[in-house]
């Protein structure tokens, strides 16, 4: 079992590790440190929910991401908070695998 797709985001939801390297066609270089929403595709990320910004664990929930040729990839993904030493939210860590097809 290997994951497609593998994130951290900071606790201003920008991308900070990604994995692999390229992941949907993109760099890592040229995801961290942006916005992990800018991988939501409009279709589904409009005012849907956005598995980059959890507050609780998820599982097993799909989003439609942009690859960076243009074209969009259904994720499945698993997420949960990441929390500092005093229980606040500091990130979100999750895993991804692909279902487009």
């Amino acid at each position: 079992m290997a994951a497609d797709f593998a994130f951290e985001t900071d606790e201003h939801g920008r991308l900070r590790f990604v994995m692999p390297d390229p992941v949907l066609g993109w760099t890592a270089a040229t995801l961290i440190g942006q916005p992990a929403e800018l991988l939501l595709a409009d279709a589904a990320g409009g005012g849907a929910f956005n598995r980059f910004r959890v507050a609780k664990p998820v599982h097993r929930r799909r989003a439609w991401l942009t690859r960076a040729d243009g074209s969009i990839a259904c994720i499945t993904f698993g997420a949960s908070p990441v929390l500092d030493g005093k229980g606040r939210q500091i990130g979100v860590r999750g895993l991804g695998i692909d279902v487009t097809e």
